[in-house]
This record gives structure tokens, sequence and C-alpha cells, in this order.
């Protein structure tokens, strides 16, 4: 990978994307996936003006609502293929939830004898584990039963969105992922083959600058959490796949407003759950980069240890 992709928190009010493309970008031509903005995908003028320059809209979500229409059987099958996605994440939570119940139950013992317990609260752990990787499994198999869908932006209604994706992107320096509903971002993307060409973009030596949901969306694997919901349980679960670009890392913007970051027996169960990946948070002056040469820690990049601490990464620890 010949380019760099900026991570940073979220943006809304936050001058640190600003910054940014006037220190490190004057000239560059610059392209928006704001998918996950929805109904507002479009509503570039304030980004437009901060940055002092036009924005060129890849408009997915717009594009996807048109083949909707233009399109109804590839759009029903689309759907009822989510639908069954759906209706199997129900079971998910449902292990999910009962693994994590167990999990908690142990460690209270543990809490009176730890040697005694050790053994089992790895076991627990080990469950769930096992819980998500059947989940990603089981959605590749539900997917996989639409061949349809495999390469929908192959569809002769769909290849013209995506050629025209590939055009903006070869014609432009820098891509702009915002946040959003990191399902639709992340689906949206998918859907019009933005994978292979959002590699493509790097490998010329380009540049991605993703925030919030966008930053998710550039990962191996999407977790959703939010310790104290509304409604349901509150357990982190595994929503997808992502794109992949980023080895080894999984982000949690707005970590201070939906994990309970003082908690640290609970911030020590995520940390340990999803072991494989650093768990970076991501708040309002986050900044670090990925390129060729592995990551490097800007400003206000905290990873979750193993026992539940946040610890600040430096420049040095890259």
């Amino acid at each position: 990978m010949n380019g760099t992709i900026h991570i940073l928190g979220p943006q809304r009010g936050a001058p640190l994307l600003i910054d940014i493309i006037h220190d490190q970008y004057p000239q560059a031509k610059i392209a928006v996936i704001s998918a996950g903005w929805r109904h507002e995908e479009s509503q570039l003028r304030s980004l437009a003006r901060d940055l002092q320059r036009p924005l060129e809209l890849l408009p997915l979500y717009q594009w996807f609502d048109d083949l909707g229409r233009t399109e109804p059987e590839l759009s029903n099958e689309h759907a009822l293929r989510q639908k069954r996605i759906k209706s199997y994440k129900d079971t998910y939570r449902l292990k999910l939830q009962y693994g994590m119940e167990f999990l908690q139950a142990i460690r209270k013992k543990q809490d009176i004898s730890p040697e005694l317990f050790m053994e089992d609260v790895l076991s627990a752990q080990e469950d769930i584990q096992k819980i998500d990787m059947e989940a990603m499994e089981r959605i590749g198999r539900i997917r996989d039963s639409f061949p349809n869908l495999v390469q929908p932006w192959l569809h002769p209604s769909a290849q013209p969105f995506h050629e025209e994706i590939k055009e903006t992107l070869d014609a432009c320096d820098v891509l702009l992922i915002t946040g959003g509903h990191v399902a639709i971002l992340r689906n949206r993307m998918f859907f019009f083959g933005c994978q292979k060409l959002l590699q493509q973009f790097l490998k010329q030596g380009k540049t991605i600058i993703a925030w919030s949901a966008g930053a998710m969306s550039l990962c191996e694997q999407i977790i959703l959490y939010y310790d104290d919901p509304p409604d349901g349980s509150g357990n982190a679960e595994v929503l997808d796949t992502g794109m992949g670009l980023l080895p080894h890392v999984l982000f949690f913007p707005h970590a201070q407003q939906r994990l309970r970051i003082t908690d640290t027996k609970r911030m020590r169960d995520l940390a340990q759950r999803f072991s494989q990946y650093q768990c970076i948070t991501l708040e309002k002056e986050t900044h670090l980069t990925f390129d060729q040469d592995g990551w490097s820690y800007h400003n206000n990049v905290q990873k979750c240890s193993l026992d539940g601490l946040l610890i600040n990464l430096h420049e040095e620890e890259s």
C-alpha cells in the first residue's frame, strides 16, 4: 500500500479535518462518500465551505435507492438477503446473551477464588469468541446463498455507477469517508464494489481520510456497542466484515458516551474478547495514520488494554 489512511474521531464541530486538508493537501481534489448520512448524504455545502474547495460526491445511498426503483427484482433479492441476515442475528444475540451471562456468573466466582475458576473464565471467553466467529461464518453462508448478489456491481444496471466511482477516484487525490450509520455505509460500499476500488486508490499513492463510522468500515470487522442502550442487553456484537484495509484493529467512536470506560472489569472483558485486535477509542481530537510503514499515532489515541485500562499510544510505539 503506497497511500495513507488518516483515522479521525467524530468531526462535527471539530477543526481537525480542516487543518489536515489545509496543511497537508492544500491543492488536492477531494471525493466524498457520505452514505452513512443517508438522506442527508448530499448536504456537503458547509463541509465544502470549510475546506474551501468543491467536493466530488459519490452518492451511494441515492444510487442504491434509484436502483430499487428501476430494478425491483434486484432490490427485492437484496432486501430478502438482509431480512434473513437480520433474522439470524436474533439467534446470534440470544446465544451471545447466554454466553455473557455465564461469563459474568463465573467472574463472580473467580472474585472469591481466582485460581480455582481461572480455567472456567478462559473457557467462557472462548465460547463467546466462538459465537462471534460462527456468526461471521453464518452471515457469509447466507450471502453465498444469493449468487446474483455476490458481485452486484457487475449487474448491468449497477455497473455504470461502479464505473463512475472508479473514474471519480482516478481523478481525485483524497477520499473522505464520513461517519453516520455504519451498517448502511458498509453495505452500500460493498454493493457498489468499493473494496477493490479503495485498494487501487491507495496503491496509486492517494489518501483516505475517514472518521467515526467511516473509520469502522475500513477495518476487518465492525463491532456495534452501547453499554447502556434504551433497549436491549448492551452486549457488544459483531456487525459484519469491513473493507479489510486496516489490519488487527477495531475502532470505537464516541467511546466516552457509549462505553462505561471507567468500569475496568467490563472494558477488560471487551478487550479480551477481541484480543486479536487493538481496541482503539475515537474521540473528537483523535488522529492516527496508517501507511506502508504501519501505524503512526498523532493525537489523543487510546487503546483498551487487556486489563481494561485506557492506554495512551504515542508516536514511538507505532
